[in-house]
Parts: structure tokens; sequence; C-alpha cells
């Protein structure tokens, strides 16, 4: 690529909307609104998007709380259409920017010049949006249920199910028709080139089941923690995947990447001896779906997303024999492909830690807040019928996110002024969190894992799965005045 890379692009969004609750008894609670967003360099404008829900306490009235909660709620909930999008297209629409693609180049690492380039191929790849992009949109409905138990416990359960339509994706719209299995013309002309359009043609579906738990014992301990089951199936990983082959779709619905089938959070906050407090977390996800492929290009699009087929006959010089299976690099017209995202990496544990101690000094502070550790995972992408929040923790604390207290929880002494010295390990027990291993076949390290996961719950360095990109584990020392 080489060119012009400046361009500018200027994007505006609105967001109007209605919301109520209305308390129709004591003990029931309807809530419903309505909410209308548009963009632009978008030419979609009909983005309503209505939600309503209720909570009915069981058994409760004006002068008993109830012990169980019944909360129900449907929705439907837009994404806005990044600006990257416009300014990809602007760069790379073969004039600001030229792409050239080179088949089997035997010149690297000497690369040549544009104009060298320009004069022996004639073809450029370049991006465009579809007139008829419109904003992806979830419609989601939850149910669940609280409990209160003894010993200040509550457990919540939910059940949620949600539906994606106009996911986005990349698609080469002047892809080579295959022709008996081999590529054969193009529909705007070999000299077009590669015409790489975006486009919300995806869909997504998802079930999820979460058992959160919140135990609040005593003033100097707690624990909040949850277990979540889910399936989540699409066409599309997102803007930056495409289909193998451009037309035909119908091979396309497999597992999507970003959802591993079982996930776990454990959480705590322990006042120890001389006030020392300890905030330990552990988190636990198994494995997420990823794609194998062929490492070749057998369609002529310029992407090596193909997938093998199962393979019939092991002895055959075109059949590689893995961990995941055997598979044929070159599949036949009446060899069955491998589904999407067939394989699954692997799992991850990591155990978090923070340790610290508060001293206050100064006149009595009438704006303290209690400390309290983050609440448990709200619900789904909706956040209907999350689970109860944790204890407290400052504007956040109750809210049913994973927001509130971050590692530690408050650090408030109650004082005018607080000093608090702090250690914070990230993965303390060093277990190795792996990244997925490579997925190309017709590579000598396919199934070798070469890097660290970066997924999971966050943290320094974006290594939520361990102790960042850059390390395994991460040990943090912070002294904070607060005043």
């Amino acid at each position: 690529s080489a060119g012009n890379p400046l361009a500018s692009v200027n994007q505006f969004d609105v967001g109007v909307f209605i919301l109520d609750d209305w308390r129709i008894k004591p003990n029931f609670t309807l809530s419903y609104g309505l909410r209308y967003e548009a963009q632009t360099n978008s030419a979609d404008h009909r983005d309503f998007s209505p939600r309503v829900s209720f909570a009915w306490g069981i058994g409760g009235s004006g002068k008993k709380a109830a012990k169980t909660v019944l909360r129900a709620g449907v929705g439907v909930f837009y994404d806005r259409l990044s600006q990257n999008l416009t300014l990809n297209a602007l760069r790379n629409n073969g004039v600001n920017q030229q792409q050239y693609i080179v088949q089997q180049p035997d010149f690297y690492p000497n690369i040549p010049s544009l104009a060298t380039l320009a004069g022996n191929l004639r073809s450029t790849t370049r991006y465009e949006i579809s007139n008829s992009i419109v904003s992806p949109y979830i419609a989601q409905g939850n149910i669940g249920i609280d409990r209160q138990l003894p010993k200040n416990i509550t457990v919540a359960l939910n059940y949620i199910y949600s539906t994606s339509s106009h996911s986005l994706r990349t698609r080469n719209i002047n892809a080579p028709v295959l022709v008996n299995g081999l590529p054969g013309p193009q529909p705007f002309g070999a000299s077009a080139g590669n015409i790489f359009l975006y486009e919300s043609s995806g869909r997504a579906r998802q079930n999820q089941f979460l058992v959160n738990v919140n135990a609040r014992i005593n003033r100097r301990f707690q624990t909040f923690g949850f277990f979540m089951v889910q399936n989540a199936r699409s066409n599309t990983d997102g803007l930056g995947s495409s289909p193998a082959y451009a037309y035909d779709e119908t091979t396309e619905w497999g597992r999507s990447s970003f959802a591993p089938r079982l996930r776990g959070f454990m959480g705590g906050s322990v006042q120890a001896w001389k006030k020392i407090s300890l905030a330990p977390h552990i988190m636990t996800a198994s494995g997420t779906p990823f794609n194998i492929t062929t490492g070749a290009d057998l369609n002529g699009d310029t992407l090596f997303n193909e997938r093998p087929a199962f393979a019939t006959n092991r002895s055959s010089p075109d059949v590689k024999v893995t961990s995941y299976g055997a598979f044929n690099l070159k599949p036949g017209p009446n060899d069955v492909v491998i589904p999407r995202n067939y394989a699954t990496g692997p799992a991850s544990f990591t155990v978090n830690l923070r340790v610290s101690r508060t001293w206050g000094f100064g006149e009595k502070s009438t704006a303290a807040q209690p400390q309290g550790g983050p609440g448990g995972p709200g619900g789904g992408m909706m956040g209907m019928g999350g689970g109860p929040g944790g204890g407290g923790g400052g504007a956040h604390g109750g809210g049913g996110g994973m927001r509130g207290g971050g590692m530690g929880g408050g650090d408030s002494s109650g004082k005018r002024f607080s000093l608090t010295l702090s250690a914070s390990a990230r993965n303390l027990l060093n277990h190795v969190n792996y990244g997925l291993p490579v997925s190309n076949l017709s590579s000598n390290l396919f199934g070798t894992y070469n890097s660290l996961s970066g997924g999971g719950f966050g943290g320094p360095g974006g290594g939520g799965g361990g102790g960042g990109a850059a390390g395994n584990r991460r040990i943090d020392l912070s002294l904070r005045l607060s005043f």
C-alpha cells in the first residue's frame, strides 16, 4: 500500500429516549421506554428501539419486603457504525491510496516501488461501504429470579436469549466465480481488482444462563461471584471476517469466536489483621472457538480463510493429521467442509489479589463511603434483570455490573485524608494462559501456542487472562493520597 493516508471524516450521532417506571403495586414495577438513534455517514435513519420490563416482588407489600423477586424484559438495542468504516473507505478508494496484491512474490524483502508495481500490475484493491448498510441491532429477552437467603446471601438465576441482525462483515464482491471448482470470471472484470465491501448482512444467536451469588457475611467479609453457561452461533465474527467463498454463506453458520462455553468468577473482600484489606479474584473460562484454515487461496479471492474438509483417506498427500482430526487441504465437490470455528482454544484460569492498608488522619469526613466489591454481571447484553450488585463500593455499588470497586473496593478511612498503600498481583500463581494456537494447516507451526491470552476480564496491558501482553504475571505497587 502506498499513497496519501490523510483523510478527514465528520460524523454526528443523536439519541433521544423516553423512559418511565410505573409502580402499579407496592411489589410490582413496570418499566418501559423507547429510544431513537440516528447518525450521519449512514442512510439508515429508522432505528427505533422499544423495551419493556417488570419486577415483581412475590409475597411483598408496602409494609413487607419481598424475599423473592421475579424479573423479565425484552428490548431492542442498536450499535452505531464506526467512523473508521468511512475513514478506511476514503483512504483505500484506489485513488488516495493504492493497494496491490502480488501473487507468489519472489522479491521479498526488497519491496518494489509503487511506480514499479503500477507498471506491472493493472488492478488495485479498494474498500467500499455498501449502500444498503444499516446499524446492527440486538433483540434480547431476559427472565430471572432473585432470592434472599439467610445470612445476607442473595442468589439470582437469569436466562437470556439474544438474536442479532445486520451484523457487520467484509466481502470481496469481485472475487472470481467458481466454475467446476476453479476460479472463473469476476463480476466487475479482472481490471477492477478486489472490491472489499463493508456490509451488514450477518446474524447471530445467543443463549445464556447465569447464576449470581452475593454473600455479605459481616462488615469484615463478603464474597460474590457468578457462573455462566452460554451458546452463541453466528455467520460472522465482526467487520474483519469474510465468508470463505464470497457467493455462498450456507457454510458460514457456526460457533461464535467471542463466546466461551463456560465462564466463572469469584471475588471477595476481607478485613484482616491490623486493618489490612484482602481482595482476591478468581476467574476461569473454557476455551473460545477458532477457525482452522488450509493456508491456501484456492478460490482466487486473495483471502486465506478457506477451510479444509474432513478427510476420508488419511493416506492421501493432501491430508494432514492433527490433534483436532484429519483434514483434506484440497476439498473436492463431494467432500464435507468443516464448520466455521470448528476448533476450541485453551481454557484459562487466573487468580488476582490486592492487599492494601489505609491510614486516615484529619477531622472526620461525612462523605466516607463503605468498602465494597464489584457486583455480579448484568443480564447479558441488555443488562435487564442483572444479578445483585456488590456491597457498596461507591457510585456503582449494587448496580449489577462488573464496575464497582475494581480489584479492591473502597479504601475510605472515614477521615478527611486517607493514605493507602497497596500491592496488586494479576495472575498471582503465574499460571500460563495461552492465546489461540496457529490455525494455518499449511504451517509447520500448526497447533503451536505463540502468544498469551488477552481475553478475560481486562486489566493493565489488556491481559485479563494473565498478567498482560508483555508478561504472564504482573505486580503493581501504589501509594494513594485521598482528600
